[in-house]
């Protein structure tokens, strides 16, 4: 029925092949659609009610109610209708009068069977030249099992994987841009260096803080697993770090049925590996008291000055400050050493979502630059320190999980 009403638009449809019927039009074409010029769909229309996030498109509209039903008994916000006349095609009607209040406007876009609803911000790649990888959503402790979609390296837009078949708004939103450039390259001495004299500059700088006891240790409940073993081998069990800080994003509104309030995708795996860390806020007290003046931390890690003025002051009163990050951030500017870490899509690695579930991801593109996985990073620096973690390749990572926290590996094709 779909296939029999649906307008000839499949060609030019934003969905990106993100649709049977269009996989079946490629499949069954003579010409690949891409050689085929072709006109573009005429411009959609906003909703006040549904915000600017969604272009609207209601000359596509087939009748499924997929989009009526979602509202109504998901968002329970019956703010769309169909108005079905004899002989003519269903009309989608949206009442002005009930905004949507919940994140979950571009749900509506994948919901959607024939492209009704136009995502905006996101650049669109047709599924049959990108690759599909199965991944986890890392934007709240839910963790939903998401596809990563992916074209050259570049990661296009998210779909849901299983479950309720639609994200929330912050899922759909995962391909964006940071406000910072890549740190691709080890930078010491605010100046570029080889990934050698990196690292002998941070042996040189922990060495004393080290010896003394003075060492801070600031993980990320953003960080892989992976990443935070690494760093719990390496310090918090061997009791090398005076004091162990985590860093997460401030809670928000919980927003059923996937968005969890606590927006870190690993807060379970950072109670499991360091049981003892405390806040980062209480860093500044301790920089001040004299029981620290060393800190490496292991990033992902946003500080911003104006919001954590007193946190902002004591890093930048530190005599040694080591960063692993992914970004040219405030945090890696005042570091002594700057380590480029690779992105959650530049590399493999698990999160243990709010359930206690371990779930694992794997790389869409390799690590921009000379960037590392952070659980590589901190083998070498644990090196350099005469530590010898063991952590050579990604299964020894692995092993060293099952040894040692079983419940935090996750399974195969989680």
């Amino acid at each position: 029925t779909i296939a029999a009403d649906h307008p000839a638009a499949c060609s030019v449809c934003h969905q990106s092949g993100a649709c049977e019927l269009q996989d079946g039009l490629v499949r069954n074409a003579p010409v690949p659609l891409r050689a085929n010029p072709v006109q573009a769909l005429p411009a959609g229309t906003h909703s006040s009610a549904l915000g600017n996030e969604l272009l609207l498109h209601k000359e596509l509209c087939v009748g499924c109610e997929r989009c009526t039903s979602f509202a109504a008994n998901v968002l329970h916000n019956p703010l769309l209708s169909l108005q079905v006349q004899p002989n003519e095609r269903p009309l989608l009607v949206v009442d002005e009068q009930r905004p949507l209040d919940a994140p979950y406007a571009l749900a509506f876009a994948e919901l959607c069977p024939t492209g009704v609803f136009e995502a905006q911000g996101f650049a669109q790649s047709p599924q049959w030249l990108a690759t599909a990888t199965a991944s986890v959503c890392p934007r709240c402790a839910t963790g939903c099992q998401v596809w990563l979609h992916h074209d050259g390296g570049q990661l296009q837009r998210v779909s849901s994987r299983g479950g309720a078949h639609f994200l929330c708004n912050r899922g759909y939103q995962l391909p964006e841009k940071s406000a910072w450039r890549r740190l691709s390259v080890p930078v010491a001495g605010g100046a570029v260096v080889s990934w050698d004299r990196a690292l002998d500059a941070t042996q040189a700088l922990l060495a004393p803080a080290l010896a003394a006891g003075t060492l801070g240790v600031v993980l990320s409940a953003n960080a892989s697993t992976f990443d935070l073993c690494a760093v719990s081998s390496f310090t918090v069990e061997r009791a090398l770090a005076a004091q162990t800080y985590v860093f997460a994003q401030p809670p928000g509104p919980a927003c059923p049925p996937l968005l969890a309030a606590d927006r870190n995708a690993n807060t379970r795996a950072v109670a499991v590996l360091a049981p003892k860390a405390v806040p980062l806020d209480h860093l500044a007290a301790d920089v001040l008291l004299g029981k620290v003046n060393a800190v490496l931390v292991m990033g992902p890690v946003h500080v911003d000055p104006d919001v954590q003025p007193e946190l902002w002051q004591a890093l930048c009163s530190l005599s040694v400050l080591i960063v692993a990050t992914c970004y040219d951030d405030p945090l890696a500017s005042i570091a002594k050493v700057a380590l480029p870490l690779a992105t959650f899509t530049e590399t493999a690695g698990s999160f243990v979502n709010g359930a206690g579930v371990p779930q694992s991801f794997t790389a869409i593109t390799p690590p921009q630059g000379d960037a590392l996985p952070g659980w590589d990073i901190i083998n070498h620096v644990g090196r350099g320190q005469g530590v010898e973690l063991g952590f050579e390749k990604l299964t020894d990572v692995r092993g060293w999980l099952l040894r040692h926290h079983p419940s935090l590996m996750p399974e195969a094709n989680t």
